[in-house]
């Protein structure tokens, strides 16, 4: 499929395809998300292009998650996420915290417009989404 100008269209209708067979549920706010659950166990699948990330409290479900989408596709696993799509993912797993940052998008838009030097007085703004 690589090269050609619908590759991403037929990836798509592939991967939906085989989600659909897998159980998982498309969002319809949001069709890049896929849930998948069985016995009370959630599955989060957000989707970019032919990257996925993987959500979940149960470690043993997404095992068999990753082993079960490796039977239709050949799988590379890049561990734990701490970047993705230009967002930081930093984990305090001791605390139940997870931080998502856009630092670096800020520092490179303040590059862009020349105004690496500007002053800032206090304003911060930090989202974490508690784990239970």
């Amino acid at each position: 499929m690589y090269g050609l100008k619908q590759s991403s269209r037929l990836f798509g209708r592939k991967f939906a395809e085989v989600m659909y067979l897998m159980g998982c549920i498309q969002l319809h706010s949001d069709p890049c998300i896929y849930i998948w659950e069985r016995n009370g166990v959630k599955i989060f699948v957000p989707v970019f292009v032919d990257d996925i990330t993987l959500a979940s409290k149960s470690a043993e479900a997404q095992d068999a998650f990753v082993a079960e989408l490796a039977t239709h596709f050949k799988l590379w696993n890049l561990e734990p996420t701490s970047f993705l799509l230009g967002i930081e993912i930093t984990r305090d797993r001791a605390k139940h915290r997870l931080y998502l940052s856009q630092r670096q998008y800020i520092v490179n838009k303040l590059a862009e417009f020349e105004m690496t030097d500007c002053k800032c007085y206090g304003m911060a703004l930090a989202f974490y989404i508690i784990r239970t």
